[in-house]
């Protein structure tokens, strides 16, 4: 073979050559402009769904925060509307009936009505013991709450032996 056609032929070749290595340079750009297209939108999608997990999230920590408020709210005006109930050193069996009707219209469940119950004898008996004695209007006051409202002695142990030691007959 002369010189010429060997040069021609390893001309060829290696513009055969290029012509594959140009293909496959340009299959290899284009997989790895498509796994990336992928990939960006996998971390498109992945960073929406989070970022709509998050909104779930906060939207029902709101919900629960708010719930927590209005129950926060009605429990404490149900306990202040109790401490005016006892204000006249009683409480009535209308009023006592009217607070258990209150209780299933706000859905009180019964744990929490009794929290409210043990807060307004507390409450009571904060008041009585503030001068440093306690009267016997006020003994018999506490007394009676205690029954009416249905708490258990052992509850404010601690409450009545403080009582006990203010108590003026």
């Amino acid at each position: 073979m002369k010189f010429k056609e060997l040069l021609a032929k390893t001309k060829n070749v290696l513009a055969d050559v290029g012509e594959k290595v140009v293909d496959a340079a340009g299959k290899a750009t284009t997989t790895v402009v498509d796994v990336a297209g992928k990939a960006t939108s996998t971390v498109v999608d992945a960073t929406g769904k989070a970022a709509h997990v998050v909104a779930n999230v906060a939207d029902d920590a709101k919900d629960a925060f708010m719930d927590f408020t209005n129950l926060r709210s009605v429990r404490d005006r149900l306990v202040d509307t109790m401490l005016e109930a006892t204000q006249d050193g009683n409480l009535s069996a209308e009023e006592l009936a009217e607070f258990k009707t209150l209780q299933a219209k706000l859905e009180i469940s019964d744990a929490d009505m009794n929290e409210i119950k043990i807060s307004v004898l507390k409450e009571v008996i904060k008041r009585a013991t503030a001068d440093g004695k306690v009267t016997t209007d006020e003994m018999k006051l506490i007394d009676e709450l205690q029954k009416d409202l249905e708490i258990p002695t052992d509850t404010l142990q601690t409450d009545l032996e403080k009582i006990k030691a203010l108590f003026i007959p």
